[in-house]
C-alpha cells in the first residue's frame, strides 16, 4: 500500500547504500542514522523540486545544532552535510513525478553518529562521536531528526520558500568565496 506521509524507514545496516552519482554510502552496523522519509508534496510545483533538498538539508542542520555549534555546520552543494571540514552526512532525494505534480518523494539520509573508523578511500568523514567524544543512542536520534524534518516540511507547506532559501544559502559552503572547482576536466576559480 501507500505509506502515510512522513513515514520513516530506518535500518541499522545497509549493504548497498546509494550516494550521489553512483557513489556508495558506507556505514558500520548499528552505529549511524540510515533512514528514508516518504513525502507527498502535492502542494509544491515540480519546478521547485530543489527546495525539497534545501528543506531536508536544513532539517539535518537543525538536528545537528543540538550537538555541535552551528558555526561549524555547512551544506556542501548539492547533498553533503559538513561539520568543520569533514563530511558528517549526506542526502539522496528520489522524486517521482507524474505530469506536473509529485507522485511521491523519498528523502534518503545518512548521518555518521557513533562510527569512528572509516574506509581509507573516503576523503574526509567525521561523526558526532569523533567530534564530541560521546556515544549516542541512534534510535532516539532518528526520532529527534524526524521531528526536525517534520518542522521544516511544515515550513515548506506554508510556502515560506524565501526563508528556506535564505537559510540554505547562509549554510552553503563556499558561498561568496573564491574557490577551486573541478569543471569540464580542469580546475577553475569560481564563486557561488
Amino acid at each position: 500500500g501507500k505509506p502515510a506521509e512522513g513515514t520513516v524507514i530506518a535500518t541499522a545496516f545497509q549493504s548497498a547504500g546509494k550516494g550521489q552519482d553512483g557513489n556508495s554510502w558506507e556505514s558500520e552496523a548499528g552505529k549511524n542514522i540510515l533512514m528514508s522519509m516518504i513525502l507527498y508534496p502535492e502542494f509544491l510545483d515540480v519546478s521547485r523540486q530543489f527546495i525539497l533538498s534545501m528543506m531536508v538539508a536544513l532539517g539535518i542542520i537543525d538536528f545537528l545544532e543540538d550537538f555541535l555549534p552551528d558555526d561549524i555546520l555547512f551544506i556542501k552543494w548539492p547533498n553533503d552535510i559538513y561539520a568543520s571540514d569533514g563530511k558528517i552526512g549526506g542526502i539522496l532525494i528520489n522524486n517521482e513525478i507524474m505530469g506536473r505534480s509529485f507522485d511521491h518523494v523519498i528523502a534518503g539520509i545518512g548521518i555518521n553518529v557513533n562510527q569512528i573508523t572509516f574506509a581509507d578511500h573516503l576523503p574526509n568523514p567525521v561523526s558526532l562521536r569523533s567530534m564530541t567524544g560521546k556515544t549516542y543512542p541512534v534510535r532516539e536520534l532518528i526520532a529527534a531528526l524526524t521531528r526536525c524534518l517534520h518542522d521544516r516540511y511544515e515550513q515548506l507547506r506554508r510556502g515560506e520558500y524565501r526563508q528556506i532559501e535564505a537559510e540554505y544559502y547562509g549554510y552553503l559552503l563556499g558561498m561568496d568565496e573564491w574557490r577551486e572547482y573541478a569543471y569540464g576536466g580542469s580546475v577553475v576559480m569560481a564563486r557561488i
